[in-house]
């Protein structure tokens, strides 16, 4: 069960890249325009109004529930899943990453790689 639970939530961040990519403007509008909505982090939790973070967290929560993780960590976990998605789509789009392969399974391989342990 852990494994297509890993598998998923490695979908929904190559999803979610290939979007961000894809569509600038929608790019944009999230992460930069005055219409941004806020992803509130604290110490135990994670709160967004943000549809595609929602679905990406509880993606996220129902892998790390099969693993060893503590249920403090979550958030901090999360977050570094997401960031490194978007993270790497705004670097690759604006061209100040350049890969030398395909940049999706790029992206795949480092969410696997994060999801090893």
């Amino acid at each position: 069960m852990s494994s297509a639970r890993r598998r998923l939530c490695i979908e929904r961040g190559r999803t979610s890249w290939q979007r961000q990519v894809e569509h600038p403007a929608y790019r944009y509008f999230i992460f930069s325009s005055d219409q941004a909505v806020p992803i509130k982090i604290g110490p135990a939790a994670i709160d967004s109004s943000v549809e595609a973070f929602n679905v990406f967290r509880r993606c996220a929560l129902n892998y790390l529930a099969t693993t060893p993780t503590d249920t403090s960590d979550y958030p901090d976990k999360i977050v570094l899943m997401w960031s490194t998605v978007h993270g790497m789509a705004q670097l690759i789009a604006n061209g100040n990453l350049v890969y030398d392969g395909d940049e999706l399974d790029w992206v795949e391989s480092m969410l696997a790689l994060y999801l090893q342990g």
